[in-house]
Formats: structure tokens, C-alpha cells, sequence
């Protein structure tokens, strides 16, 4: 899941109160659906500063469900791209579940 703020910001020291409190809640408001939808653990990133790896200039979090992989060597899984078929169905699974 992606979260990201209405304003542009680059920087996380640039973000409001008010900001940080609706980012909370939709951190919040995340995990429950993604509960709702049987994952247990959860991973959140941010990543701030030009040599983080962040690829888009624009404040946002990812909360991302850790899914256990059993290949040897991680780094080297092939990951399937969804086509439009998946994302739909994939938004409609989300979506029941709030």
C-alpha cells in the first residue's frame, strides 16, 4: 500500500502536524485491511534524501505485507507484473474488505 500526502513534499521534515496525524490514521486504517485480508506482518518504509534509493521526489510511505518466500536466494525471484484484469480484481478484493 502506498500513502502519500494531497500537498507536495520532498522532505519529511516539511510535513505538518495535521499531515503527520492523517498520515497516521491511513497507516492505521491500512493495516486493518490488510489484517482484514490475512496478512500478520507489515514492514514500513520511507525513504528520504537523494542516494536513499527514492525514485519519486514526493513524500510517501509503503506498507508493505511480508509474504514468506522460500526460494534459496531471494534476490533473484522473478516477479510477475499484474495486468489490468488482476489490478481490477485485486482493487475489488481491497475493497471488500473495509
Amino acid at each position: 500500500m502506498l500513502i502519500c500526502t494531497k500537498r507536495h513534499i520532498e522532505h519529511i521534515l516539511d510535513i505538518t502536524d495535521q499531515e503527520l496525524q492523517d498520515i497516521n490514521s491511513l497507516q492505521k486504517e491500512g493495516l486493518r485491511i490488510l489484517k482484514n485480508l490475512g496478512y500478520k506482518n507489515f514492514s514500513f518504509l520511507l525513504r528520504e534524501g537523494m542516494n536513499s534509493g527514492k525514485t519519486i521526489s514526493h513524500l510517501h510511505y509503503h506498507i508493505i505485507p511480508e509474504v514468506t518466500i522460500t526460494a534459496p536466494d531471494y534476490g533473484n525471484i522473478n516477479r510477475m507484473v499484474l495486468g489490468n484484469t488482476e489490478i481490477e480484481a485485486l482493487i475489488l478484493r481491497l475493497k471488500s474488505v473495509q
